[in-house]
């Protein structure tokens, strides 16, 4: 479960974090593997203030083509995904490449999980306790 997908407003709550150094580290040596799409990119790119641009933009991560811009597999996608809220665009990829999403966003943990129960999807808190176990010594 090391290929992870924050969404955008984790981030927030990782930058601000004392375990941000740890968690920068630990993708840096390839330990976790961080995912975005070109949504949240675009996000990040629209923050205005630019210390928290920065530090977001610094932490390694690979970006990814959303489920939307390409070829979706199982059911989930049966409707235009072009017409989809950015919010679920990001959900449905982090379903498709990732074994973790990570998201701030309450009622969108619970869709996610719901949509996807073979999936795993935490909040920034479960997400912390969970590094602190496997990678923290």
């Amino acid at each position: 479960m090391n290929r992870i997908m924050f969404d955008t407003n984790a981030f927030d709550r990782l930058i601000c974090d004392q375990f941000f150094p740890d968690v920068w580290q630990a993708a840096s040596r390839g330990m976790l593997q961080l995912f975005t799409c070109e949504i949240q990119e675009q996000e990040i790119a629209r923050i205005e203030n630019k210390r928290k641009r920065c530090l977001i933009q610094s932490i390694p991560r690979q970006v990814i083509a959303s489920a939307a811009s390409c070829e979706a597999s199982g059911n989930h996608l049966h409707h235009d995904p072009k017409q989809m809220p950015p919010d679920l665009v990001i959900a449905h990829t982090a379903a498709q490449y990732c074994s973790l999403f990570v998201t701030e966003d309450r009622q969108l943990l619970q869709w996610y999980r719901e949509h996807y129960p073979d999936k795993h999807g935490s909040d920034y808190q479960q997400f912390i306790c969970w590094f602190l176990e496997h990678f923290v010594t």
